[in-house]
């Protein structure tokens, strides 16, 4: 009596699981970013997944660029079930950052709803060009104003913020302490949680993708709105009683662009 009660809650629990995944029509093998596996392996579907399929701890340069591998070769999904979320307060992009700008190689947008995008892969790969300007110096605090984008392209950053001798004691006793990045568009400013390993590694800065109809639109090529566009930004002063970091740190800026095979 109780397995077959267990069988029906099951069988129910499978059935909302698969009434609450948008596109009816994904071809498999599929992919779910950035981290809702119920729903992936509810759908019955052949799954190919990223070698770090969570996105919130695939922010080192190993697991983001072991991902990104994984996009290029051939065993790969032919669908990804995409939206944009981060935990903890996060820049959104600092989340497994590679994956990311593969994506937008890779895959195009097929359907969409508010919350939800349909990934699917490219038959040929768009062509990637990058230009960065030279490495300087930024101080915490110190705002950094961003050139303007084109429709299409977008701001690669690379942000090395290296520890003091007593922060990485301190770090080793007590843990890393929290940075900020404090993002400032033409009509909103919000401040976020820094990741050091993955600021330094590299992440799409501008435009900001920090809802998914923002991922949407940077995802397709589409002309971006507003307040897609970063103007500046600056990682605020850590308060501390000693120096944890330096008092200077490293800003690589690129320009990323896409065009046909």
């Amino acid at each position: 009596m109780q397995d077959a009660d267990y069988l029906r809650q099951n069988q129910k629990a499978l059935a909302e699981a698969r009434a609450a995944i948008p596109f009816k029509d994904i071809q498999a093998p599929f992919d779910v970013f950035p981290f809702e596996f119920g729903l992936a392996y509810a759908s019955g579907l052949e799954l190919a997944t990223r070698p770090a399929f969570q996105t919130y701890y695939a922010t080192s340069r190993r697991m983001t660029e072991h991902n990104a591998n994984f996009l290029a070769s051939k065993k790969v999904p032919k669908s990804v079930l995409f939206s944009m979320i981060a935990v903890d307060n996060r820049y959104p992009a600092l989340e497994d950052p590679q994956t990311l700008r593969a994506y937008r190689r890779f895959y195009q947008v097929g359907r969409q709803t508010p919350d939800q995008l349909l990934l699917t892969r490219r038959t040929t790969p768009l062509r990637e060009s990058q230009s960065c300007q030279p490495t300087f110096e930024l101080g915490f605090g110190q705002t950094l104003t961003l050139p303007p984008l084109q429709d299409g392209s977008a701001l690669w950053a690379r942000i090395a913020v290296e520890s003091t001798w007593l922060g990485r004691l301190a770090g080793f006793l007590l843990g890393p302490p929290a940075l900020g990045l404090s993002v400032v568009a033409p009509n909103w400013q919000r401040d976020f949680r820094f990741l050091r390993e993955a600021g330094e590694s590299g992440f799409l800065l501008s435009p900001a993708l920090v809802s998914t109809p923002a991922a949407a639109r940077f995802l397709s090529g589409a002309a971006t709105v507003p307040e897609d566009h970063i103007t500046s930004i600056k990682l605020p002063a850590l308060i501390s009683s000693f120096p944890r970091f330096d008092n200077t740190f490293d800003v690589t800026l690129c320009t990323l662009a896409w065009a046909p095979p």
